[in-house]
């Protein structure tokens, strides 16, 4: 019992850590997008490239986590209210971590499929 309990905790670690990583990779590419456009807009304006290089590159590191977060809070909104409206296990979290290539959801009855 005790290490089907260690599984389960070390998988959601696992999970928090592979999201916590995705948040990292999506601010420093918007970071360093951020600091090549603040750099030219510096450059374009006549205005000192370090600060304005720094500034916009902060800027989008701040939306992009701030984008993310409410990503994320609406993917957990619209999966539980799916998975409240149909009372069917089509939109469980194990259909959410498979891959979205050409899976097949079955929506109240036999003759409703979607592709996804």
């Amino acid at each position: 019992m005790a290490e089907s309990s260690d599984t389960s905790y070390q998988n959601k670690i696992d999970d928090a850590l592979a999201v916590l990583g995705h948040i990292s990779d999506r601010v420093s590419i918007a970071a360093t997008i951020g600091l090549g456009f603040g750099a030219t807009y510096g450059v374009y304006k006549g205005l000192p490239i370090p600060k304005m290089s720094i500034s916009a590159g902060m800027s989008c590191a701040l939306i992009s986590t701030a984008c993310f977060t409410m990503e994320r809070l609406a993917h957990g909104v619209i999966n539980q209210a799916s998975k409240v409206t149909t009372n069917d296990a089509a939109f469980s979290d194990d259909v959410d971590s498979q891959p979205h290539d050409n899976k097949i959801l079955k929506l109240n009855g036999p003759n409703n499929t979607h592709v996804c």
